[in-house]
């Protein structure tokens, strides 16, 4: 949910309802997501999973990408900042394909955790 969070107050300060700047914008690995994948319970029980480390690309480029869309709205180009914005929505629907993928994942292991378990 931060991560909707996030776009939305990137939004807000396009749209002239937030005087945020870009300094206020927390960078990929400041806020909750970047906390849980490189210091929390990401970073320490999903580390093996193929989605979890498919996710730290997407997730940076949304931050990387909302930004660049604020700074090229605060310098009057429009294009530029509309370009930023549409890459940082193909890369915030890369992340929700993750963590998707990785509660399959997870969800997989756990299944046949149980499964080996119910044999013996």
């Amino acid at each position: 949910m931060d991560h909707v969070v996030w776009k939305m107050d990137v939004y807000r300060v396009m749209l002239g309802l937030s005087n945020k700047s870009p300094e206020d914008f927390a960078d990929h690995t400041m806020c909750r997501l970047g906390k849980w994948y490189y210091e929390g319970e990401g970073n320490n029980k999903y580390t093996s999973f193929s989605a979890f480390k498919k996710l730290e690309k997407p997730h940076a480029e949304v931050h990387r990408n909302g930004l660049a869309a604020l700074n090229a709205n605060l310098e009057g180009d429009k294009q530029t900042a509309a370009h930023h914005l549409a890459l940082m929505e193909a890369a915030s629907f890369e992340v929700v394909e993750q963590l998707s993928q990785l509660s399959h994942q997870i969800a997989g292991e756990v299944s046949l955790s149980k499964n080996h378990t119910e044999l013996f």
